[in-house]
């Protein structure tokens, strides 16, 4: 099976992310509808081509640092930002027939050094009301990457649906763990469309209250948005998949 990126390296792929982009800060105010149409109206006629980017590396990146990532980032500018992230690592071909995707992971610390969840969610345009910070903790310490910033080889959830978490935990090959919370942001990130044909299970974190939940990203249609949520991990649900990576 041929990898699939995230990220589309053409106009189109581009195009769409940054509409997201532009939708979000037309929202907090910090741009008008007026600049939106008047710099579309400059890509229609050609005066203001789009680049067309053949580096994920570099997309990615962007994408996160547009998002506003750079707010709560200790990098001057893009391009040491862009230094720090590691290339992208080259996985066994026969990882890349379960995990399509490559994803940039950028975790965010709150000021106690917990994974920022509610800034992230915040940035990146997904509800999270239903706790905080600590209300989410790793299923397993020891699969918690060390460094804050990465790429992951993952699979979307899609050939996990129906299962229950603690089913497709017991199922996972030796070389692969559940998704994280900061790790289904970052991909939700890089493709946001992977809602609207199902509900993202994270085995990889569960709540510090009750261990048999997971957290989870599903779609709420009658607020047409993500949200992040929990659910049973003994739960099966078609609508439902577990997310998974690389170790």
């Amino acid at each position: 099976m041929t990898t699939r990126h995230v990220v589309a390296d053409d106009a189109f792929g581009m195009l769409t992310r940054k509409c997201w982009e532009l939708e979000r800060r037309v929202l907090e105010g910090t741009i008008s509808v007026d600049q939106v149409c008047k710099g579309l109206q400059m890509v229609i006629e050609g005066s203001c081509p789009i680049p067309t980017p053949s580096d994920e590396k570099q997309f990615q990146t962007q994408t996160l640092w547009d998002l506003g990532f750079r707010e709560a980032l200790e990098y001057s500018n893009i391009e040491a930002f862009r230094e720090a992230v590691p290339d992208i690592p080259t996985f066994p071909p026969e990882y890349e027939k379960r995990f399509d995707r490559h994803v940039l992971v950028c975790v965010l610390r709150d000021k106690e050094g917990n994974p920022d969840i509610k800034r992230m969610c915040k940035l990146i345009g997904v509800r999270f009301n239903c706790g905080n910070n600590t209300s989410f903790v790793p299923y397993n310490e020891e699969d918690v990457p060390k460094q804050d910033i990465y790429w992951m080889c993952c699979q979307d959830g899609n050939c996990n649906l129906g299962k229950s978490p603690i089913a497709c935990r017991k199922a996972f090959q030796s070389f692969e763990v559940g998704m994280s919370v900061p790790e289904g942001l970052c991909l939700l990130v890089q493709d946001r469309s992977i809602l609207q044909e199902h509900a993202i299970d994270l085995p990889g974190s569960i709540r510090r209250d009750y261990r048999d939940d997971v957290a989870c990203l599903e779609f709420d249609l009658d607020d047409d948005g993500p949200f992040l949520d929990y659910d049973g991990g003994g739960n099966e649900c078609s609508g439902y998949g577990s997310a998974s990576r690389v170790r």
